[in-house]
Parts: C-alpha cells; structure tokens; sequence
C-alpha cells in the first residue's frame, strides 16, 4: 500500500489500512452485488462457461473464436508480488482484530459474571452488558432533568427576590421622596414666615419715623 500511495504519513497509512481491514472483516470478504465487476460476473457466469457461452451478438466471429480458445486453456491474471504482501497484510490485520475481538469477549463475560452473575445467567454477558450501559444511560438522562429543574426553579426563586427587592427599593424611593416634599413644604413656611416678621418690623420703623 505505500507503494501505491506516497507522500502520506506513516501514522495515515497506519489508519488507511486499519480501516480497510475493518471494511473486509465486517463485510466477510464478499463482493456487494450493486459493483459493477460483480454485475459483470453473474451476467456471463464463470470464466469455464465462456467456452460454451454464445457471444455471437456482441462480438465478431473471429474475435469470438481467439476468446474461447483462450478460455479453454487460460489460468486467469498472475498475482504481482505486491499485491501478495497487501493481501497478507491484511488478512494479519484481519487475524488481529479477530483475535483482539476474542479478548474482549472474555473480559466482559468475565466483568459481567464479576457485577451481575444474576444478569448474565439469565439473558448473557452481551446482552446484559448492553442492558446495563441502557439502564445507566437513563439514569445520566434522569439526573440531567432533575439537575435542569432545580436550575429553573432556582432560577424563578431568584427572580422573585429580585422583584421583591425591586419592589421594596420603589418604596424606599417613594418614601423618601414624600420626606423630600415634606422638608420643603416646612423650608418654604419658615421663609415666608421670616420675610413676614421683617416686613412687619420695616413697617414698624417707618411708623415710629414718622
């Protein structure tokens, strides 16, 4: 595979083929009958029937005859040593991922059997572990919500307090906005009060003036 693709890091190339392999292993190797190639194939059968197959409608008869000839004593395309190295790479990736596959089964049977052997018993290691990652992923759902509800309500119960702190400041305003209007109203009585006596002594004097 490096071969056929350069310029890519080692760490790339690495994925590259983990990924292929993954794709071989979990489609078992078979050709998806929507490929073309595999279209082709079912359509004139196997490479032993072309020598009795009629290809009269498609091809000369000259030509006709050079494929059936060829078909007979042909041994299909040669296997480059590339492609023998690639092939054996990953079918030891495949291998790997089988065997790595193997090891993790025994450890979670042996988890399950270790955390619930009821469980394991009675519907498997499998399907009991799936049950147990279901059951705890409702459970993180459950505590999200009540956590999510207390927030709001927390939330609610801050906004009344501000609305009653607000409230309580309107009031406060108010208040000492009457007290400002009271301490006015005694400042203008004593003023005109005072300039009442002095225009009471001014008169006073003038009369003893004259």
């Amino acid at each position: 595979m490096n071969n056929l693709i350069t310029g890519l890091p080692e760490k790339e190339m690495s994925a590259m083929a983990l990924g292929l392999a993954h794709s071989l292993s979990r489609y078992k190797l078979k050709f998806s009958p929507d490929k073309v190639d595999t279209m082709i194939v079912q359509a004139i059968w196997y490479r032993t029937n072309a020598a009795t197959t009629d290809f009269s409608e498609t091809l000369p008869e000259e030509l006709e005859q050079e494929l059936k000839q060829a078909a007979e004593i042909s041994m299909g395309t040669e296997i480059s040593e590339e492609d023998i190295i690639n092939v054996t790479y990953l079918c030891e990736q495949v291998i790997e991922i089988t065997d790595y596959r193997g090891q993790l089964y025994d450890y979670i049977k042996n988890r399950m059997l270790a955390v619930a052997p009821n469980l394991t018993i009675l519907v498997g290691e499998l399907v009991g572990a799936r049950l147990i990652a279901h059951a705890d992923g409702d459970v993180s759902s459950e505590k999200k919500k009540k956590k999510k509800k207390k927030k709001q309500e927390n939330g609610d119960l801050d906004d009344t307090m501000d609305t009653t702190a607000n409230t309580s400041q309107e009031l406060d305003n108010k208040k000492n906005d009457t007290d400002n209007v009271q301490i006015f109203e005694k400042s203008r009585k004593l003023v005109s009060q005072e300039e009442e006596r002095d225009t009471a002594q001014q008169e006073e004097h003038l009369l003893d003036s004259s």
